[in-house]
């Protein structure tokens, strides 16, 4: 999808005909705005739709492999897609590594919504194992304390959606009645004074390094905390050594993010807020009673009415109970390089069967 920054306006050859809306390009920027003729659900349907339809799936796949096979690999490519609906052909083609892709569409709203397809969940894990954040006021301090316009500014440019639910995007069920914590540090202090803590405390932020978004997230959480009296320690390692940390209780706050290898919430409701779903609730080692019991009795309803209802509860008892602060629903972001050939992740973010039909030239 198109995205605009100043280098690309002074490259443009007719730089002034087009105007930024929510950084995309529009060259008809009253059209892009109308929306008038397409139902707001419509976008939800296509995509329903598009899932569970053999065509689309089938076109997609096609494409894909028509790239991958008859375009010469070792030049650096450019494609346009000319009415990019809901995003699904640049979901398959996207993690192409030679292929430049631009999406276009006639209205914003679309491109809003093929953007924000199936990203990852961005949260900070707060380990109960610490003091301070065994008490509530103290987790629902810290989600006041920080800005997630700003951290959706500086890491992602602009290029994530600022998150309250603790479920992945747009999945099935999610509650897009829940709004981010809005950012007020009054507010925060407040709270941290209720829970006996009015001049702060200190503590550390694992990070893993080279997460060029990671650090430029612990970089703001570490300010804004430190303006509510929180001094912020953090401590950067190789990617296992940190999930190590995080993962038995040798942590106290960490940068985490999931996403779900199903459409169903099942998964992610068991790992995030069931305390003996096995994951200690994503080594948060906070319990709800409440939550773990709606999570099973989800598990095996069978009404989809019913079902939404629960996990509606399920995600406003994470919400304000907060045992992570959930900060961004973002773009997926891994390393490949460019001498794989064939490989891509699923808009899930998991692998499919590319991992056994992958090449790789020399380097």
């Amino acid at each position: 999808m198109p995205h605009a920054d100043p280098a690309d306006r002074a490259r443009e050859p007719n730089a002034g005909a087009f105007v930024e809306i929510d950084g995309f390009r529009c060259y008809a920027p009253a059209m892009a705005r109308e929306f008038t003729d397409y139902p707001s659900e419509g976008f939800e349907v296509t995509a329903e739709v598009e899932a569970s339809s053999f065509w689309c799936r089938s076109r997609n796949r096609i494409l894909r492999q028509v790239v991958e096979r008859y375009t010469d690999r070792s030049r650096r490519l450019a494609m346009l897609e000319i009415g990019c609906g809901i995003g699904g052909v640049i979901a398959e083609l996207r993690h192409i590594s030679n292929l430049s892709l631009t999406a276009s569409e006639v209205y914003v709203q679309g491109l809003q919504y093929a953007r924000s397809r199936f990203p990852d969940v961005d949260f900070i894990q707060l380990d109960q194992h610490f003091k301070p954040f065994k008490s509530q006021l103290v987790r629902e301090a810290l989600n006041y304390a920080i800005d997630r316009n700003a951290i959706v500014k500086l890491a992602y440019q602009g290029h994530a959606t600022p998150g309250a639910s603790f479920m992945p995007y747009k999945m099935e069920f999610f509650d897009s009645g829940l709004q981010p914590y809005p950012y007020d540090p009054a507010k925060a202090k407040q709270l941290l004074a209720q829970a006996g803590y009015p001049h702060g405390f200190n503590t550390f932020l694992i990070t893993v390094s080279g997460d060029v978004a990671g650090q430029a997230e612990a970089v703001v959480v570490k300010s804004e905390l430190a303006a509510v009296g929180i001094n912020v320690s953090i401590q950067s390692y190789e990617l296992l050594t940190a999930y190590d940390k995080e993962d038995n209780g040798h942590s106290q706050m960490g940068e985490r993010y999931w996403t779900n290898d199903i459409i169903d919430p099942d998964e992610v409701a068991t790992f995030g807020a069931d305390c003996k779903g096995g994951a200690n609730a994503f080594n948060s080692y906070w319990c709800s009673t409440q939550a773990s019991s709606l999570v099973n009795q989800a598990r095996a309803e069978r009404s989809n009415a019913t079902r939404q209802q629960m996990y509606g509860q399920i995600q406003q008892i994470v919400y304000q109970q907060s045992p992570f602060v959930v900060i961004d629903y973002s773009p997926y972001r891994y390393g490949v390089g460019d001498w794989v050939h064939g490989f891509h992740a699923t808009p899930l973010g998991n692998y499919d069967l590319s991992l056994e039909t992958l090449t790789v030239s020399s380097h």
